[in-house]
């Protein structure tokens, strides 16, 4: 009843109130399809009633549904219509007693937008709330779909998901052709258990903020209840709003969630995308492909996937088909006080990286005692005030981790990739360990300016493995490559300049606590510089072997290779068409032992 005259014939379903509650939490399902029945089995009618077999849904049809409120307890509500749905009233399915909320599912294939609440239309969509009050236990979700019209929701008090003691909820908005427009909105898990985030996911041709500071997507776990999942796919995106924040970070005592996303359209907004874990949880996941998206001057990327105070690292994984310009930090650290390893950040980008006076940091540094992580970059040509790598060992413990790089050109004032341990074996910058020894590689001109390149891979045990090939000139004002050790044998160093090295200082450490390891320095052309010093020297065992080789050596202060032992000189080998050098000085001696060469 109530049904206003004016629906008449336009609506070929038209219903009043359906209320299905008073039985068992998640019974009284509700089902309205514009579509033609089918039988998959026969049916019998026995007494006005089925006694066996069912009904199915055939093919939809275009045509349009009225209805008032549709109320389930924790059953699914599903309504499949193929023109517009006009609902006036709620559509709702909360959990009762302890019981979890259902689902609601609307699906509709207008070409108007489908609108919920404050933003009704009058034309498709729902006038009242969906899913309003609070679960039991977990809370209730909804999936909307308007493939062409789009999605309209203005409060998200319009679309509720409260959990009394549970899980958070499931929302999907999709609109493969349409708009989804929304504000802030969020599925937490609520309760004294250990509960979940839920999730959110949107996938839609464009997306439109309505809320005017910051569009906030976030699916936080409870207690020691892991981040939910944030997914958002679009296309281009509109509205004020200067800062983006998807999260799902976990409780108290949590590990992260997962952000994952596809982006395809430049924005000069800030980006921010979190996985956190809290107290012994793990980061969690963060898995972002930019497709045709590219950040703009003054804008900043934040991708965090921190571990909480004694969690391991999260997994970072960034993809981007056209470049990248502004501020960018990855961080996949662990949690500062205990035990657990650096994650893995990793940034792979087709066209360039522009943060001409910022920075772009990937870091997967271990806890307090942990292992450094991985780290992995690959981009066209990048400028930056400063690039730093960071896969380091915790102060108390750990081994250091692993960077890998694949870069045209560089123009940084500072360029730091870190692998060390200060109480463990340091980590590696490339690889110098068969099967596959694989450099960390700059194919063009690696720049400094007036800055400095540190490549430091040093052990508080063994020091680490260092290769690095640049395929043209390096300029700057200083190169470290340091992979000594603090009590056992220091670690490997490679270096191979296809053009010239012209940074001011040049030192090379292999040295170790007991034996030192090789030192290889190569250069295609001249080497021009105040200073180079190779130092692979074994303080209480064996030198290493050093050599050296370039077209030519300009060092007016000084060149020293030394590749002394304290029992048993090691061997320092220098190649070059001319060397010029106020001091000049290659050495292979042992203190107690025997000479090397």
């Amino acid at each position: 009843g109530g049904i206003p005259a004016s629906v008449g014939a336009n609506y070929a379903i038209q219903v009043g109130d359906i209320v299905t509650t008073g039985g068992s939490n998640g019974s009284g399902s509700i089902s309205i399809a514009t579509a033609t029945p089918s039988l998959a089995t026969p049916v019998v009618i026995t007494n006005g009633a089925i006694s066996s077999g069912s009904f199915g849904t055939g093919t939809i049809q275009a045509t349009n549904v009225f209805t008032k409120n549709l109320i389930s307890d924790g059953g699914l509500i599903s309504l499949d219509v193929g023109a517009n749905l006009l609902a006036f009233g709620d559509i709702s399915s909360v959990g009762q007693g302890a019981g979890a909320g259902g689902t609601v599912s609307i699906k509709t294939g207008s070409n108007t937008a489908l609108t919920v609440g404050s933003s009704f239309n009058n034309l498709n969509g729902v006038s009242g709330v969906i899913n309003r009050g609070i679960s039991g236990g977990a809370a209730a979700s909804a999936i909307l779909n308007s493939a062409t019209g789009g999605i309209t929701i203005s409060d998200a008090a319009d679309i509720q998901a409260f959990a009394g003691a549970g899980a958070g909820g499931s929302l999907t908005l999709l609109s493969s052709g349409g708009t989804v427009s929304i504000p802030s909105l969020s599925r937490d898990a609520v309760g004294a258990g250990n509960f979940k985030g839920g999730s959110i996911l949107i996938d839609s041709l464009s997306l439109v903020s309505t809320d005017p500071a910051s569009l906030r997507l976030v699916a936080t776990g409870v207690n020691g209840g892991a981040g939910g999942t944030v997914s958002v796919r679009t296309s281009s995106y509109a509205g004020a709003t200067p800062t983006l924040l998807f999260s799902a970070s976990g409780g108290a005592n949590g590990s992260g969630g997962r952000v994952d996303s596809k982006l395809l359209f430049n924005s000069s907004l800030d980006l921010n995308l979190h996985a956190n874990g809290l107290g012994s949880g793990k980061g969690g996941d963060i898995v972002v492909d930019f497709g045709g998206f590219a950040t703009q001057a003054g804008s900043q990327l934040i991708a965090s996937a921190i571990g909480g105070n004694t969690g391991g690292g999260g997994t970072i994984l960034i993809s981007n088909a056209s470049g990248i310009s502004g501020a960018l930090l990855a961080n996949a650290d662990a949690g500062s006080a205990g035990a657990g390893a650096g994650g893995s950040a990793t940034l792979a980008v087709d066209g360039d990286i522009q943060a001409a006076g910022t920075s772009l940091r990937l870091s997967a540094v271990g806890g307090d005692a942990g292992s450094g992580g991985s780290v992995g970059l690959r981009a066209n040509d990048i400028t930056a005030q400063s690039v730093l790598l960071q896969a380091s060992a915790g102060a108390n413990g750990g081994n250091g981790g692993s960077i890998d790089y694949f870069i045209r050109s560089v123009d940084s004032s500072t360029f730091n990739a870190i692998a060390s341990a200060p109480n463990g074996n340091g980590g590696r910058i490339g690889s110098l360990s068969a099967p596959l020894p694989v450099p960390a590689i700059i194919t063009g001109n690696f720049t400094q300016g007036f800055g400095v390149a540190n490549f430091i891979a040093t052990g508080g045990l063994k020091g680490g493995q260092v290769n690095l090939q640049f395929g043209n000139d390096v300029t700057g004002t200083a190169l470290f490559v340091d992979t000594q050790s603090g009590s056992g044998n220091g670690g490997g160093a490679t270096v191979a300049v296809g053009g010239q090295l012209s940074t001011s200082n040049v030192s090379v450490n292999t040295n170790g606590a007991n034996d030192a390891g090789a030192l290889n320095l190569t250069i295609t052309g001249a080497r021009t510089g105040s200073s180079t010093v190779l130092s692979a020297n074994g303080v209480a065992g064996k030198g290493g072997a050093v050599t050296y080789s370039s077209a030519s050596v300009s060092s007016p202060i000084e060149f020293r290779a030394s590749a002394d032992g304290g029992n048993s000189g090691g061997t320092a080998s220098v190649t070059t068409g001319a060397l010029r050098a106020d001091l000049t000085s290659l050495t292979a001696n042992s203190s107690a032992g025997t000479g090397g060469s």
